[in-house]
């Protein structure tokens, strides 16, 4: 099966899904009425479960292929507040490190950012 081929099945059947999520019907009952085959519903919930879980642990390709590490010392004192000029618009704190960003980031160094910061 090709690529596209399989994303519209899953698209298909993630619809299926949620329809019966959202019956308050059990699923057997709920398959039972739609003739939907049990055993399939219950495969591609599977498969629709595991991509899913795939994709949160997953690093873009952009960052997997080039990701290069370097170690930070983290300073034992309170970072120094930054002088009124430097002031970002967006202040961001992960387990005590302060990361700034102003409104002339690119759009792009924005995103890869939030996709690094999802796996930290």
């Amino acid at each position: 099966m090709d690529r596209s081929s399989h994303q519209v099945r899953m698209e298909q059947w993630a619809s299926i899904i949620h329809n019966q999520a959202s019956s308050n019907m059990t699923k057997v009952a709920w398959c039972k009425e739609n003739n939907i085959s049990l055993r399939q519903f219950f495969y591609y919930q599977r498969k629709l479960r595991d991509l899913a879980i795939e994709s949160q642990h997953t690093l873009p390709q952009s960052l997997s292929s080039s990701a290069n590490f370097c170690e930070l010392s983290i300073p034992d004192n309170e970072p120094e507040p930054l002088p009124s000029a430097q002031t970002s618009d967006i202040t961001i704190e992960i387990n005590g490190c302060l990361i700034h960003i102003d409104d002339s980031v690119s759009p792009h160094l924005l995103r890869t950012v939030i996709e690094v910061l999802r796996h930290v």
